[in-house]
């Protein structure tokens, strides 16, 4: 068993997703305006600066943020059992886990290789080999910045912690360990955690187009003379209709 985190940090993290997404919900109340093509990064920001507040002035936790692409990606780091977490879309994780090749490496890619040491006896390497020793040079520097930001202590495991998101409802996490080949090597579910919130009632009228995607952000490949570079900015617009409480 990797994924151990205590019960009340996966607690604490569980809550500091969902008041964040209550915050961001509170801002849109009573918006009536038809577009709100930021509100998907407007709320990842949010639910961002809500874990920031949670865990900020504990000597156990830092919360180092990394510049990619002009977005600060937010990564969490127990420098007690050396652990680090990042935070994303459960439907931008399964695409990620999903794909064919890798022509661009999303920073998932980076931060799997701190599970080195927790790869299964039995993996597949045939479908990533390839791509790993092609772009050796890019992840190794990419790697060094994550390093850099924890005072060059490596981690000892990488978890990616995905969340599910309807409008503005948290209804889902799960905490997920993977290989750099993006192999599941274990995965738990946190949603028990998830606080029944009877204030989501008093919200009827917020705005009806909701976003729920979260930003792409992946690097670019043979770019001159740099190796951190990310990707375009891919931001998928689901129009929702927003369904009255009763």
């Amino acid at each position: 068993m990797h994924e151990h985190t205590d019960d009340l940090i996966k607690k604490r993290i569980v809550s500091a997703i969902k008041n964040g997404l209550f915050e961001i919900k509170q801002e849109m109340y009573g918006n009536s305006d038809r577009v709100n093509n930021s509100l998907p990064s407007r709320k990842l920001d949010k639910v961002a600066n809500s874990i920031i507040r949670e865990f900020q002035d504990e000597d156990a936790f830092e919360e180092p943020l990394w510049r990619r692409g002009g977005y600060d990606i937010l990564t969490l780091y127990n420098n007690r059992d050396r652990t680090l977490y990042s935070f994303m879309s459960d439907k931008r994780f399964s695409e990620l886990l999903n794909r064919k090749n890798i022509k661009r490496l999303h920073y998932i890619d980076i931060l799997d290789e701190f599970n080195g040491s927790l790869e299964p006896e039995n993996s597949q390497l045939s479908l990533f080999d390839d791509i790993i020793r092609k772009d050796e040079e890019k992840l190794l520097g990419l790697k060094n910045q994550i390093l850099n930001l924890l005072h060059n202590v490596e981690p000892l495991k990488y978890i990616t912690v995905c969340h599910s998101i309807e409008g503005f409802r948290l209804c889902s996490v799960k905490a997920v360990i993977t290989s750099k080949f993006l192999e599941v090597i274990e995965q738990k579910d946190w949603s028990e955690f998830i606080d029944i919130d009877y204030s989501e009632a008093i919200f009827d009228d917020v705005p009806k187009n909701m976003l729920d995607e979260d930003i792409k952000v992946t690097l670019k490949a043979n770019l001159p003379n740099r190796h951190d570079d990310f990707g375009d900015l891919n931001i998928p617009i689901k129009v929702e209709k927003d369904k009255k409480l009763e």
